[in-house]
């Protein structure tokens, strides 16, 4: 059996490397897959861009290399990238044509029995309709102080998926789960209201608002976004909510917690200038996916498509849907739009928890089981003969993920023990020179054939500004293919001076070579503007087994430090590209000049020729 992971070969955001994690992702499937009976004899491939083929770390598996963009981009509409159009599902007929030839002909030598993808491709269905064609993404689960889930859904992504499709059949689900779910809400209720650190700043939202309404920003320029919300970006999609919902309402506004938000570059002073119930804090920018800890104290969540949306129903809370776009959470809101607030807050939100039982059992599968070698061979298995045999999916997802109690059970193991987390530009320096206070923390994460996931990581504290030297036990994992390290959990600028890996035999490996998802690395350092920084390399292919990681690092600024730094860079660049475009139209100017006197010296030459050429001729002998 042929199985391929659709990594996307677009590159987005303008960030090519951008989708680095899906290839450690497809590549940690495929070593889960190959520890199993069925997998040993199955045969993989990656097919991807050029710039994230050069990140694989496996070489015993085929990587198909597809350059962007595809001629067949320009068929689509004007000013849409392909995943806007295939998540919208209006491509027009003879773009898909010629997606279909492409992928075709680079899969002539790998024609895929199943196909394991993180973004919208139709074309597979098109081209072979009895492949198995996989949609995965994240879960209801997905950051701390959660564990990991996610789904993987033969119909497509978000509005074009099963929970999409059959959001009425939800309604006449068993209610024998509900039970479950009630108790999970006590046990999370429990363990939240110990760490939540927003109660103080809610009660004081409370005195002002009489409701209070959670907006969760999305990414701009995704499609993900993009297509569920139905706005150009999330600047308008904000302006809008703003604007629409009641002056007297309290609009909680958080952004996403990996990616630059609308809320930069002075916008948040002009949404507070111009709404009076725009909310946000510096604090909620302090802890890393602060929604989390937020939805539990306000009256709705506006969502489109992030996973809070999914927690609004967890607790209980009005889900509000604003049907400019197409999302997959519309079937199980209380709201549809933004304009009777009033009347729709007045009233119990309705009771979903017969669905996220279904869906908790079923559909969004915990890490635990979906990194389960045995598990997901027979997950793939079981899905190939049903689409072999059933042309209706409607029953895909009859078989329950594992037994509840178990899957119940590892949503409360897997909760972190040290959330929150802070994540934010506006992180304190002054926490780094304090251990008591400190939760800046140096993470190393051990690839034994999974991927990088939490279990298999080290950590230690990072207690001070300055160098730093860290030694990592490795001794306890017997084969080692990568290893990332998270040099802090917050934005740095840092130099390394030494990565070495200790074999039992006694060697000592330099490792000179690592891929990074910094901004600019320099004779300066490495400078990371976001909270999550990352080094990552293969760990070198040698007969003795590693035993310990050595890591010394410069640590040269944190925090808002970063944040001015980055200010000044940007400032120093875009005044050497003024210079430099300056420079240019001087030389733009002086060839133009030299050009000009070129011409009238030909204009001279031939007038010249012209008189000679009339001139009487001598006619003496």
């Amino acid at each position: 059996m042929n199985i391929l992971f659709h990594v996307e070969p677009l590159v987005q955001l303008n960030r090519p490397e951008w989708l680095a994690p899906w290839i450690s992702h497809a590549e940690g499937m495929i070593r889960v897959l190959r520890k199993s009976l069925a997998g040993q004899d199955w045969n993989y491939a990656v097919l991807t861009n050029r710039y994230l083929a050069r990140l694989r770390s496996m070489d015993d598996i085929s990587y198909i290399v597809i350059e962007q963009p595809s001629p067949a981009q320009a068929l689509l509409k004007e000013g849409e990238d392909a995943l806007h159009t295939w998540q919208r599902t209006n491509c027009p007929d003879e773009a898909m044509e010629e997606y279909c030839k492409l992928y075709s002909r680079i899969l002539q030598k790998f024609r895929p029995d199943v196909v394991l993808t993180w973004s919208p491709a139709p074309f597979y269905r098109k081209l072979w309709p009895d492949c198995l064609l996989l949609h995965m993404e994240s879960g209801i689960f997905t950051r701390s102080p959660f564990g990991h889930t996610q789904f993987m859904d033969p119909l497509g992504m978000y509005s074009n998926s099963f929970l999409a499709a059959n959001g009425e059949t939800f309604s006449r689900l068993d209610t024998s789960g509900v039970q479950r779910i009630r108790n999970l809400r006590d046990q999370l209720n429990h363990f939240l209201d110990k760490r939540c650190p927003f109660r103080s700043c809610m009660a004081s939202l409370r005195e002002r608002y009489p409701k209070i309404l959670l907006f969760p920003l999305g990414v701009s320029g995704m499609y993900s976004s993009d297509c569920t919300s139905g706005f150009r970006n999330q600047f308008d999609y904000l302006e809008y909510v703003l604007e629409t919902v009641p002056k007297e309402f309290g609009v909680i506004v958080t952004a996403h917690p990996d990616h630059r938000s609308p809320l930069e570059g002075g916008n948040k002073a002009f949404f507070e200038r111009w709404h009076s119930n725009f909310v946000h804090r510096d604090e909620f920018d302090l802890y890393y996916a602060s929604s989390q800890y937020l939805v539990r104290y306000v009256d709705a969540v506006i969502a489109s498509h992030t996973t809070v949306g999914w927690h609004a129903l967890l607790w209980q809370k009005h889900l509000i849907v604003p049907g400019r776009g197409q999302s997959e959470m519309t079937p199980y809101a209380d709201a549809a739009n933004l304009h009777d607030l009033n009347d729709v807050l007045s009233r119990s939100p309705r009771d979903r928890d017969a669905f996220l039982d279904w869906a908790i059992c079923h559909y969004w599968i915990p890490s635990k089981f979906y990194l389960d070698s045995s598990w997901l061979s027979a997950f793939i298995v079981s899905g190939v003969e049903h689409i072999r045999t059933h042309q209706d999916l409607s029953h895909f997802f009859e078989r329950s993920i594992a037994e509840p109690a178990a899957i119940y059970s590892w949503i409360i193991e897997a909760l972190d023990p040290l959330a929150p987390r802070y994540n934010s530009a506006k992180y304190p320096t002054a926490l780094l020179t304090n251990v008591n206070q400190s939760k800046g923390f140096i993470q190393v994460f051990v690839d034994t054939g999974t991927g990088f996931i939490e279990k298999d990581s080290l950590r230690q504290t990072v207690s001070s500004i300055g160098l730093s030297s860290f030694d990592f036990d490795l001794s306890g994992h017997a084969c080692i293919y990568n290893i990332r390290i998270d040099p802090l959990d917050q934005p740095v600028q840092l130099r390394i001076k030494r990565i070495q890996l200790h074999t039992a035999a006694g060697q000592v490996l330099d490792i000179g070579q690592y891929c990074n998802n910094a901004i600019c690395r320099d004779d300066q350092g490495i400078l990371f503007e976001h909270s999550d920084p990352q080094l990552w390399f293969p760990a070198p292919h040698i007969g003795s087994r590693l035993v310990f990681l050595r890591v010394e690092i410069d640590y040269l600024a944190v925090g808002t430090a970063v944040q001015s730094m980055i200010g000044v860079r940007n400032q120093t660049c875009l005044a050497s590209l003024t210079e430099a475009i300056a420079q240019r139209d001087a030389q733009i100017a002086a060839l133009t000049q030299l050009v000009t006197q070129r011409d009238d010296q030909l204009t001279t030459m031939a007038k010249e020729r012209c008189q000679c050429e009339m001139s009487p001729r001598d006619s003496t002998l």
